[in-house]
Formats: structure tokens, sequence, C-alpha cells
């Protein structure tokens, strides 16, 4: 069961890299005022899914604990 489980975690921190390469890319910041909304609301959804993205990766570590 370990290898899964540390499989799962290699596939989390694939996936938070992915992420944090995703919001240095293509997240632009700089808006015009009309867009910034629309930005904010594409923000929170980006870091909803990273959130998620820590929260699963920090459970399967404590799996790994147990």
């Amino acid at each position: 069961m370990n290898k899964k489980i540390d499989d799962a975690i290699f596939g989390m921190e694939k996936l938070d890299a992915l992420a944090a390469a995703f919001d240095r890319l293509y997240l632009d910041y700089t808006v015009p005022p009309d867009e910034q909304e629309r930005l904010n609301h594409g923000a929170y959804v980006f870091q909803a899914i990273r959130d998620e993205i820590a929260l699963v990766k920090d459970e399967l570590e404590e799996m790994t604990d147990m």
C-alpha cells in the first residue's frame, strides 16, 4: 500500500508544480479595471484548486506516517 500512496503523493507534487507554472505563465495580474472582477474570480478558483491539491497531498503524507 505504501507504494500506491507514494505514487499518489508524487502525482500530487507534479500537479502542484504544474499549477505553480500555470500561475506564473498564464495568470496576468495586470488587467484593465473593467476586467478586474473576472481576474479575481479566476484567481480565486485557481487558488481553490491549489488548496485542494495541498490538502490531498498532506492527507496522503499523513497516511504514510501511520
